[in-house]
């Protein structure tokens, strides 16, 4: 592990006295201790009752949280308009009763012609600007950091099944920040991600990455400790790809961020390569959200592979582009696949969950057909797809979005809800 770094399990909130404790905790230093809290959504999230279901309980119950984030990807001017007046400005109402705190709703629409012309500028020094759900954390993140540059930062997915996503979801991801006896610095959220009225155990992708990383950790680590270092801190992280984090504004001013499925993966490279941060997770107890298709999974491990690679080839490059190894870890897949469907199994049974083994097992052949194709595009380009860059090194990038953004607030376009005041 880095020198410097430290990884706790902070469980989860559970008796109704933590509860209490921690609710009344983060609302007594919500002021102290700001808050920005982000919930990307594209067309088919902030159009779902999911998405109505997560506003509604943070009206209710967040009463800690500063800067609320809706950004609003691939959506039209009036689809923008429409969820905006009808889901967010809502919202805005109740939560501008919170006079304590008095806190400040931003809607930020991508693909609006004030951000438009921000891309046409940015292209010309960082590359190509995908649209998602990247984009949308990296523009938050922009907009934090112009307007509220002290504040914490906290993102959630905007996809969590109704009957699931409770207030313990913001409060569990909010305290270990706020909290002032609490030393942290980056908070990452894990789940039993299920399904169905069987309650199918879903997170193929993370159990699929936690069999391909020991098998790594045998062959890689064993030839270089520092890319050892790193596959050890990835398995720490219990869901490496939630996408449910918190981040101090000192780890956030200065992070990059990933394009495309392997920006939470890079947020945890990004924070093991730092000097020193007191890292945490938090168990949100039991989690259902959108499921994608074996070919979208396909898609994802591929480039999660790819980032993780090139995080490898900036460790040790040689070990990194070794392709004899490569074929010497899925060699290894199949003893590590075995361990880890047995401990599932008997998780599940514990849980009351269902596990089928065999599915897995096919999913995972699909799977490693990606990671082999992954590897061919890694070698055609070990150091990867640059990602968004960090606005606190970034002067000049950060003064171009500054202007876009004052005239989204001259126009009434970004800021919904300031000093007690809805605009739309």
């Amino acid at each position: 592990m880095t020198q410097g770094y430290e990884f706790h399990d902070l469980g989860r909130l559970c008796t109704k006295e933590e509860i209490k404790i921690a609710r009344s905790t983060c609302e007594r230093y919500a002021k102290d201790y700001p808050i920005t809290m982000v919930f990307p959504a594209v067309k088919k999230d902030a159009e779902h009752e999911n998405y109505d279901n997560i506003l509604a309980i943070n009206a209710k119950h967040n009463k800690y949280t500063k800067n609320f984030i809706f950004p609003l990807d691939q959506v039209t001017e009036e689809e923008a308009f429409q969820i905006t007046k009808n889901k967010i400005v809502p919202f805005a109402q109740e939560i501008s009763k919170n006079k304590e705190l008095n806190p400040t709703v931003y809607v930020l629409h991508n693909d609006n012609k004030y951000m438009q012309e921000f891309f046409r500028k940015a292209k010309r020094s960082i590359g190509d600007i995908p649209k998602g759900k990247g984009r949308s954390m990296w523009l938050s993140n922009g907009l934090r950091y112009i307007f509220s540059p002290t504040s914490d930062i906290i993102y959630q997915d905007t996809d969590v099944v109704k009957g699931f996503y409770t207030e313990l979801y913001s409060l569990s991801l909010a305290r270990p920040l706020i909290d002032p006896k609490m030393d942290i610095d980056f908070v990452n959220a894990y789940y039993d991600r299920i399904s169905g009225p069987k309650k199918e155990l879903k997170g193929r992708v993370n159990r699929f990455f936690t069999i391909l990383l020991l098998a790594q950790k045998e062959v890689l680590g064993s030839r270089s400790p520092e890319i050892e270092n790193l596959i050890d801190f990835y398995l720490l992280v219990k869901y490496r790809f939630s996408g449910e984090k918190g981040l101090r504004s000192k780890v956030a001013n200065n992070m990059p961020l990933g394009k495309g499925y392997a920006v939470e993966l890079l947020i945890l490279g990004y924070i093991f390569n730092l000097p020193r941060c007191i890292g945490a997770q938090v168990d949100l107890g039991e989690f259902d959200h959108d499921h994608k298709g074996l070919m979208g999974l396909y898609d994802m491990t591929r480039e999660i592979f790819t980032a993780e690679l090139t995080e490898m080839f900036e460790i040790d490059p040689e070990v990194a582009t070794n392709k004899k190894l490569f074929h010497h870890v899925m060699d290894r897949f199949p003893h590590y696949e075995g361990k880890e469907m047995r401990k599932w199994n008997n998780y599940c049974v514990t849980h009351g969950f269902a596990f089928n083994g065999a599915q897995d097992r096919l999913n995972n052949q699909e799977l490693k057909k990606a990671v082999r194709e992954g590897i061919k595009e890694f070698l055609r380009n070990p150091r990867g797809r640059d990602p968004f860059p960090a606005w606190g090194t970034n002067p000049e990038l950060a003064q171009e979005l500054s202007r876009s953004l004052e005239k989204m607030v001259r126009d009434a376009y970004l800021i919904i809800l300031k000093n007690r005041e809805i605009r739309i």
